[in-house]
């Protein structure tokens, strides 16, 4: 049996390309950024396509996030329960553009809690 450790997964950059007031947004196309978004699919639909996933993924060799269409059908069931991370960060990050607020400590926690570590964790002691 083949036991998959990805640790690349857990050291990845969410970043996105677009920012707001300098402030890069998480790439919410991401397999690992879930927000909210709503389909019409049922739970024993969900259930259908992921026992049909996993079966394919067997007879392919793979596990779980080895698999693209597993991630994809992850993100997609979770995402119908998530909260509005997108909006509520993007609301967030507009409303820092407007009162032109400086945040480079806020935003060094922020990559702290999104990413577990900080590259530049000297210049928070130093200051």
């Amino acid at each position: 049996m083949k036991v998959h450790s990805d640790t690349a997964t857990q050291f990845r950059r969410f970043w996105g390309t677009g920012s707001i007031a300098g402030i890069k947004l998480p790439d919410f196309n991401d397999n690992y950024v879930f927000t909210s978004k709503k389909t019409e699919i049922s739970d024993s639909e969900y259930k259908k396509k992921i026992i049909s996933q996993a079966q394919q993924d067997f007879a392919a060799g793979r596990f779980q996030n080895e698999s693209q269409r597993f991630n994809q059908l992850m993100k997609q069931f979770v995402s119908e329960v998530s909260p509005d991370r997108q909006g509520i960060i993007t609301a967030g990050f507009k409303e820092v553009k407007a009162r032109k607020i400086n945040v480079r400590r806020s935003i060094d926690v922020l990559i702290l809690l999104l990413e577990g570590k900080l590259d530049n964790w000297r210049t928070l002691i130093e200051h």
